[in-house]
């Protein structure tokens, strides 16, 4: 009977293992999710959106930071929107296997996008997460088809 017990455990944690598990965040109200999704910056800031599409490593969270402030967490098909003032800003991804970082030059008026991946190495491990700062068409299909994450500070 306990050979029949471990079985059962095991396929019933298989596809966790297999990345059936995903990772989730808590989203933002539908009205808010829309207004981020019109790309339009406040009078005198940018604003960067740094976007995780649906990837391997599903049951992993990515911790976005931006400038030294932890923003909040990506799981897949999520994204957040930073507004910024004008100038250097450094976007940090961060996850138990690595960190990974990229500078943006922000001009007002603009919308920047990263866009952040994970792969997994090997089964049962924490992904490596990755992100590249990726062109305006690119970035605004993958806001579209993602939901806007809750940030872990105010966003003004």
């Amino acid at each position: 009977m306990p050979h029949c017990r471990r079985i059962r455990v095991l396929v019933a944690t298989l596809p966790c293992l297999l990345g059936g598990c995903a990772a989730t965040v808590p989203l933002e109200r539908p009205s808010s999710d829309a207004a981020a999704k019109r790309f339009i910056p406040a009078s005198g800031e940018a604003e960067v959106f740094v976007v995780r599409a649906g990837d391997r490593g599903s049951a992993f969270l990515v911790s976005v930071v931006l400038d030294g402030r932890n923003v909040g967490s990506l799981a897949p098909a999520t994204f957040l929107r930073v507004p910024v003032a004008p100038g250097e800003h450094v976007v940090s991804v961060v996850n138990s296997a690595n960190a990974e970082l990229s500078s943006i030059r922000a001009a007002a008026g603009k919308s920047y996008f990263v866009g952040v991946s994970t792969d997994v190495l090997f089964l049962g491990e924490a992904p490596d997460a990755h992100l590249r700062e990726v062109s305006e068409q690119e970035g605004r299909g993958a806001v579209l088809s993602s939901r806007l994450a809750i940030a872990s500070i105010p966003l003004q």
